[in-house]
């Protein structure tokens, strides 16, 4: 079974807009992504899904079953799912879910937060649907983390010479225009490669008086860099 086998099938079962509505109820801004463990650009409209390369229609049932059929999973599939209790259950039963309608048999293993994160730094597990937040809005940072070879949080361990060349390439590059365009061939390499499929992704806002001084809304707002607020005054 081909390394991106699993992330072409998620990424053809699973649109954003069913991920929406099937795991996110209530919590709009949630954000997730299954990840696939070692044991096992431009602006578009995201409720449509990639073209099909199987000749079923793209996103359906049929066209995700071809995939599997491809793959030599003739009669579904057995997965464990880990699942991080009080923080990702609903996004784990959805995932069940879609896995349920190609006929595949998902087991949810339910364990403590600390359990669950031992098991991810140890890659001991087959599948699971996980939020990740970041503090640098910056793709050496993001790659470096989650990507790469070797990054501490590329929990499926995958990569490819080509991933890794543009990750070198646009590094490397002084000049922001060219780095951006850089940025675009490294996204291009990337996605069908990765060991996670991203579900959605999560926007925050932030509002403040006029009267308060010296503060900048950094990403991750409500959750990393900015929230000491040692360096803000109030002009009354």
């Amino acid at each position: 079974m081909s390394d991106n086998y699993w992330t072409s099938l998620a990424s053809h079962r699973v649109t954003r807009r069913s991920a929406l509505q099937g795991a996110a109820v209530g919590v709009a801004g949630l954000s997730g992504a299954a990840l696939i463990g070692c044991g096992g650009g431009e602006k578009k409209d995201d409720s449509k899904p990639a073209a099909s390369t199987t000749g079923a229609a793209p996103g359906s049932v049929a066209d995700a079953k071809k995939l599997l059929d491809a793959a030599g999973v003739k009669d579904g599939l057995n997965v464990t799912i880990l699942v991080r209790k009080d923080a990702y259950e609903d996004l784990c039963l959805f995932t069940g879910d879609q896995l349920a309608k190609l006929g595949m048999k998902a087991k949810q293993d339910i364990v403590e937060t600390a359990t669950a994160y031992d098991r991810m730094a140890k890659r001991d597990f087959d599948l699971t649907p996980w939020g990740h937040g970041v503090s640098l809005d910056d793709p050496d940072a993001l790659w470096a983390e989650f990507y790469i070879k070797g990054a501490p949080r590329n929990y499926s361990e995958l990569s490819t010479p080509e991933i890794e060349a543009a990750y070198l390439k646009q590094s490397t590059e002084l000049d922001p225009a060219k780095r951006k365009e850089l940025v675009k061939d490294l996204q291009k390499v990337s996605l069908p490669a990765l060991g996670k499929s991203v579900y959605y992704w999560s926007m925050a806002q932030a509002i403040y008086y006029k009267s308060v001084q010296n503060w900048s809304q950094h990403v991750g707002t409500l959750n990393y860099n900015n929230n000491k607020f040692q360096d803000i005054w109030l002009n009354a």
